[in-house]
């Protein structure tokens, strides 16, 4: 179990995805309950639907946003594991809302705030709006290119998450 969450940790500070919150909630059909997102930084917003069907709607606008198409910027309305990827120039407050489908009359679902690595949204960021898909294919390549320096910083963040690892495990 202790080299399960050793790797687990490791994992997530190789790649830069931490929890910074997750809620457990309900809504009712044809509702929505809303949150607020304040965090700066690229982040993931996950819901993960256990009963029902809920969606996700995100807004830069709108600290209220609906299912309309005007209400938001961003959504997610699957029958499964719901996601939206926030980079870190989109400006904040945003709303965040969960709408409960009209499909069951009670939805249960828990709402997850992810950190993500700033490389991990940014290489996906459109520049302008008339990229064509070559010159993004090309960018997505040079950005997935590693320099060496960009591997010894890891290396040295691996090393340094299993030396606290390890100091925790002793102190326990």
């Amino acid at each position: 179990m202790l080299c399960v969450l050793l790797l687990l940790q490791c994992a997530c500070a190789v790649w830069g995805d931490y929890l910074i919150q997750s809620i457990r909630g309900e809504v009712e059909a044809g509702n929505y309950t809303y949150y607020k997102l304040q965090w700066d930084g690229p982040v993931t917003v996950i819901l993960e639907t256990l009963r029902g069907d809920a969606d996700l709607y995100v807004s830069e606008t709108h600290l209220k946003p609906s299912f309309e198409p005007d209400q938001f910027d961003f959504s997610s309305a699957t029958c499964g594991l719901d996601s939206v990827d926030i980079p870190r120039g989109c400006p904040r407050p945003l709303g965040v809302s969960v709408y409960g489908h009209p499909s069951a009359t009670l939805s249960s679902y828990e709402l997850r705030l992810v950190f993500r690595h700033p490389d991990y949204l940014d290489q996906f960021t459109l520049r302008e709006h008339n990229d064509t898909e070559d010159e993004l294919l090309r960018a997505l390549r040079d950005r997935t290119g590693h320099s060496e320096t960009h591997e010894e910083f890891r290396l040295l963040d691996l090393i340094w998450t299993f030396v606290e690892v390890f100091l925790e495990v002793l102190l326990l």
